[in-house]
């Protein structure tokens, strides 16, 4: 529980989200940015490991929400975010 009432949480509405930082190097990169609604502001930063191809200069999509689109075309298929 953070402490904040859920009907404060619920009434908010949706926030926007904005990038204001991309890594787009292979094997290292992040997404930071932050939601904004009214007044309140909540950060957010994704990290990615082992994608063997970066991300291209349109890759992350921001608005109402935070969409990526991600390759990572060596044979074992493995990442993490």
């Amino acid at each position: 529980n953070d402490g904040i009432l859920d009907t404060v949480e619920l009434g908010c509405g949706a926030g926007l989200s904005s990038t204001t930082s991309q890594t787009n190097t292979a094997n290292a990169q992040r997404v930071e940015g932050q939601f904004v609604s009214g007044g309140g502001v909540a950060d957010y930063t994704v990290d990615f490991t082992d994608v063997n191809v970066a991300f291209g200069g349109t890759s992350v999509i921001v608005g109402g929400g935070v969409h990526y689109l991600l390759n990572d075309n060596d044979a074992d298929g493995d990442f993490s975010e």
